[in-house]
């Protein structure tokens, strides 16, 4: 908001004056004083700057806000965050492990939000929240799967069967159905069992996955392969 605020002063109040009577004018010093910015006024400078050159190009300028990255993308500690990645380790304990790596070649310690933002910032990475399975046979084939489809198929003549009597309309009920009684929606019952969600499986809720090709990491733009998904169970 005060950014959008100083290109108004500037644009709108002031007239956008070029950089050269901004002194005169004492135009920095209008608009720091009429926002109370408190601070170094070279960063009111640099957005100034960037309007006039907006304006006289057309084009926004590239703005480089905020310091300097502690893990450059292309460094010894950026391999070292993907093969940990790669190795199925979090997030968290990938910071700790960098954090070792740095103390000993003397540098300082990041926190955890400087390694989630590599994480977002490289085209290696891909960051996305953790998807759930439920737990059990997926065979179609199995003789339980078989057995469930035959009893559904016999409840859904069933229950066509109840409702045809119901109503007086006449229904001719299949030759392996025909001891089976009709059902009636109102006239059923359901009990279950009280459980609790148990979830098997990675503990953290997002998984990094780390591109790869012929065991480096590489920018999936550049033929990179993600890895498959690892997905927790749900079971109760």
């Amino acid at each position: 908001m005060r950014r959008v605020a100083i290109k108004y002063l500037f644009v709108a109040q002031l007239g956008s004056p070029q950089e050269s009577e901004w002194t005169e004018l004492q135009t920095v010093q209008t608009i720091i004083r009429n926002l109370r910015i408190s601070g170094d006024s070279r960063l009111v400078k640099s957005l100034l700057r960037n309007i006039l050159e907006e304006q006289r190009s057309g084009k926004k300028p590239v703005e480089r806000r905020g310091r300097k990255s502690k893990v450059p993308l292309d460094s010894p500690q950026a391999d070292l965050i993907y093969r940990s990645l790669s190795a199925g380790m979090s997030t968290l304990s990938t910071t700790i492990l960098l954090n070792k790596y740095r103390v000993d070649i003397r540098k300082d310690t990041v926190s955890l939000s400087a390694v989630q933002g590599f994480i977002l910032r490289s085209d290696i990475i891909d960051r996305s929240r953790r998807l759930s399975t439920k737990s059990g046979k997926k065979d179609v084939g199995s003789p339980w799967a078989k057995a469930r489809l035959n009893q559904f198929l016999q409840f859904q003549h069933q229950l066509a069967y109840g409702d045809s009597k119901e109503h007086g309309i006449p229904f001719c009920v299949p030759p392996q159905y025909a001891d089976a009684a009709p059902m009636h929606l109102d006239a059923i019952v359901w009990w279950d069992e009280h459980h609790r969600k148990v979830i098997l499986g990675h503990v953290p809720k997002f998984e990094n996955r780390v591109a790869l090709k012929d065991g480096v990491a590489t920018a999936i733009a550049e033929s990179g392969i993600l890895s498959a998904k690892m997905h927790n169970t749900v079971t109760k």
